[in-house]
């Protein structure tokens, strides 16, 4: 990634501190980048749009479920283009600014964690939010363009031959810790933060993938629908 992203400033602050200092320097700027993540990620354009635009609540419509799908499927195209760019934008923007203040590793990873979390449990909308999947994309992008390619890769394989956003959406999820302590771990040299990135790496694949429960047991029962470029029927205009 780029190089003015792997330090933040906090990190040549603390650089220069006795070990306990240091330590507590370390999780002051973790709970910071997370806090600011998870308020960025508490802005869920899902319901945002759905309520500026439409007068409505995205959470009333078809799965219930605050993001880009719902809404394409309930509102149409337009209303799920802006979704998911809103959802992308603000992960960008929350992970480059954890970098920006305590390196890509500690900062940037502990903001993309706060960002997903924010988006599924939005402090602003009754913590009752998305399933973080346009919103970790994103986050993955700026921390790990390969696991990026890695995850949007078997995402679009698995939509293409089974148009399951929410199995491709898992499976992602699934590849994007793999991939993360391989580019970790996979050197000779170490970086420092490794295994906080990888750990932010896992947890937020689990939150994806847990919050795609009901999706995999509709899977199981064969009655989860596939995807269509098409409005619902039951669509509130």
């Amino acid at each position: 990634m780029f190089t003015f992203l792997n330090q933040g400033f906090l990190s040549t602050l603390i650089m220069h501190m006795d070990s306990s200092a240091r330590f507590a320097m370390l999780i002051a700027g973790i709970v910071l980048c997370a806090l600011i993540g998870y308020l960025l990620g508490s802005l869920n354009f899902a319901l945002i749009l759905s309520g500026k635009m439409y007068k409505d609540d995205i959470r009333k419509h078809g799965s219930k479920n605050a993001g880009t799908t719902n809404m394409m499927r309930t509102y149409g195209n337009k209303a799920a283009g802006l979704t998911i760019l809103g959802d992308m934008l603000k992960a960008v923007v929350a992970v480059l600014l954890g970098a920006l203040i305590l390196g890509l590793y500690y900062g940037g990873y502990a903001a993309a964690l706060g960002c997903v979390v924010g988006h599924v449990f939005p402090v602003f909308f009754g913590f009752k939010g998305g399933k973080g999947v346009a919103t970790a994309a994103a986050a993955i992008l700026v921390l790990n363009p390969l696991a990026f390619l890695c995850v949007l890769g078997v995402f679009l394989l698995c939509v293409i031959f089974t148009r399951y956003i929410s199995l491709g959406s898992v499976l992602g999820a699934a590849v994007f810790p793999l991939i993360t302590f391989y580019t970790c771990f996979g050197n000779k040299t170490i970086a420092s933060g490794s295994g906080f990135a990888f750990l932010c790496a896992f947890i937020i694949a689990v939150i994806v993938i847990v919050k795609h429960h009901a999706n995999l047991s509709r899977l199981a029962h064969g009655t989860e629908s596939k995807f269509s470029f098409k409005k619902s029927k039951e669509t509130k205009k």
